[in-house]
């Protein structure tokens, strides 16, 4: 019977620890649109674990964006996370921080550690410069290079692989999308703004506010955090494309109908 239960003890796993070491801001700060609630959190663990962070309020999850999953080996450690609120209609509030433990494959749920914090994100509040602590830099600056390696140790995977030169071939092609969208998305509304009169001038607006009011969020977004919108080409490119297809057609409608009236005005 002794063997047993010695067995028995060995294959229990033991339970998961969470704890909260710090955050920035702490709680009760307001924050604007697109800034992020950094944390700092420690793992005791005899296995490998994988932890996210969530925001919540009343009871319910806020569709909040965050940092990912954070992957720790078995004994746990030190590691961070962040969350922010990229909702530009109305403020965001939460009032419970959660971390969530689960099996390294994310399969089994292994522990939640629940804390009331208190915070909102206001679309209304001005960009903010406080410093950011010795551990969010810190932090960051391993996670930019955890990601580095991992970027690198896919090229090389690709490269072996064969993939690899087309991706090397397909990224430099989007780089210059991305660009050429980026630009004439901006320049062409702006150029149309000049040459056009009445109503198509007035009509050739929209894309050039639309796309204006994207570029600047963004350019303020992440001069306030860098993290704060890592697919910014990709935003730029959503946003670009259906101003130019919007212009394009406003152009075509454009030179139908002068190309009708000429047709309709009689000559001497």
């Amino acid at each position: 019977m002794s063997a047993v239960f010695v067995l028995a003890a060995f294959a229990r796993a033991e339970p998961v620890r969470l704890t909260i070491e710090a955050t920035d801001p702490e709680a009760g700060a307001v924050l604007r649109s697109g800034e992020s609630l950094y944390v700092r959190y420690r793992v005791e663990s005899a296995t490998p674990v994988a932890v996210r962070a969530e925001g919540w309020s009343g009871g319910r999850p806020l569709p909040l964006s965050n940092s990912g999953i954070g992957a720790l080996a078995a004994g746990g450690g030190v590691d961070g996370a962040f969350l922010f609120s990229n909702a530009h209609d109305a403020p965001v509030s939460m009032d419970e921080l959660r971390l969530v433990a689960t099996s390294a494959d994310g399969r089994e749920a292994l522990a939640t550690l629940s804390v009331p914090f208190k915070l909102t994100w206001d679309i209304i509040r001005p960009q903010t410069t406080r410093p950011r602590p010795d551990w969010v830099r810190l932090w960051s600056e391993a996670r930019d290079k955890k990601s580095a390696a991992g970027i690198r140790a896919f090229n090389a995977r690709s490269a072996a692989s064969g993939a690899g030169a087309a991706a090397g071939l397909l990224m430099p092609v989007f780089g210059l999308l991305v660009l050429a969208v980026g630009v004439g998305g901006l320049a062409l509304p702006i150029a149309a703004l000049i040459r056009w009169r009445g109503a198509w001038r007035a009509a050739a607006l929209l894309p050039a506010l639309v796309f204006g009011f994207v570029l600047l969020r963004l350019v303020r977004d992440i001069a306030a955090d860098s993290t704060s919108h890592n697919l910014w080409p990709l935003e730029l490119l959503l946003t670009g494309a259906p101003s130019l297809l919007f212009l394009g057609a406003l152009a075509l409608a454009r030179r139908f109908f002068a190309a009708s009236d000429t047709k309709t005005t009689p000559t001497a």
